[in-house]
């Protein structure tokens, strides 16, 4: 189950397609009974978190904050929260031209894959036309393609 906190309003049909996309992903990982938290927000928290918990003042896409340590055998039914920045995925898709569903899905897919467990290596940016395709990122890109595909099927 996705909880969905908007401190930015969701245009037209967005929310229901996040949770919708958010329910594929966690279902592709394994992890249908489980819950998140899903904060739409915008450039100033997003930056402001990053740089308490990161040390970097910089604007991000996506932060994620796990409930639980990967590896560890007890996987708690709350998996952690995300925040999604929704005026950078704005950008990415108007600089790209996938449009705004397209990439918060798959802001909201990658945070989720961070959640339930998986790492990858360091990328500059990330954008729904071009997913990384070096070692390491083919589990995010299958999540991208869970929460597409679900949002397609509505």
């Amino acid at each position: 189950m996705i909880d969905l906190v908007c401190r930015s309003e969701l245009p037209g049909t967005l929310r229901s397609s996040l949770k919708r996309g958010g329910r594929a992903v966690l279902k592709g990982h394994g992890l249908a009974g489980h819950r998140l938290t899903a904060v739409v927000s915008g450039d100033s928290e997003l930056r402001q978190l990053k740089l308490r918990y990161w040390g970097v003042d910089a604007v991000t896409d996506v932060l994620s904050f796990p409930s639980w340590v990967p590896g560890d055998p007890f996987v708690p039914l709350h998996l952690g929260d995300l925040f999604l920045n929704l005026e950078q995925a704005e950008r990415q898709a108007e600089e790209l031209g996938s449009g705004r569903e397209r990439e918060l899905l798959l802001l909201l897919s990658h945070g989720i894959t961070h959640l339930a467990g998986f790492d990858h290596p360091a990328a500059e940016s990330l954008n729904a036309q071009a997913l990384p395709e070096a070692p390491g990122w083919e589990i995010f890109n299958r999540a991208a393609q869970w929460a597409w595909e679900a949002d397609r099927s509505r």
